[in-house]
């Protein structure tokens, strides 16, 4: 979905990655976008390797982690981080992700949240947004 002439640049949390990749549910659909070109995925790796904890935790076995891994590096754009925000002070692993956002220059954050960053509405201008707002917007 362009933003003026560029395509949009979302940030994925983890569970967005993980609803979509290892249980292939509604958000699956997110996923397509970010495949066909619609949605630039920005991540850090500290996003990518969460990810592959949570997965493993729920049970996805090594090898198929490893080759979702894989297809999220092919598709993403990863970003390093070389700010610090301590914003969220109940869970400062959610701050990763607010700072992938700045850094990468994201449009959206995409996450589902509901504890700590979905009710922020917003950070330094970027929008947060649920998994079902987000395909909403992208139509």
């Amino acid at each position: 979905m362009p933003v003026g002439n560029r395509i949009l640049r979302a940030v994925y949390d983890t569970n967005v990655l993980v609803s979509a990749l290892v249980f292939d549910g509604e958000v699956r659909e997110l996923w397509n976008c970010v495949e066909s070109g619609r949605v630039i995925l920005c991540l850090s790796r500290f996003i990518v390797d969460e990810f592959a904890s949570v997965a493993l935790r729920l049970g996805s076995p090594p090898g198929k982690t490893g080759l979702l891994v894989s297809a999220i590096m092919e598709h993403a754009l990863v970003v390093v981080p070389t700010m610090t925000v301590d914003f969220i002070k109940t869970d400062i692993s959610d701050n990763q992700v607010l700072a992938c956002a700045l850094e990468s220059g994201a449009d959206v954050i995409v996450t589902g949240n509901m504890k700590h960053i979905r009710p922020l509405g917003g950070f330094r201008g970027i929008p947060i947004e649920t998994p079902a707002e987000f395909r909403r917007r992208l139509g």
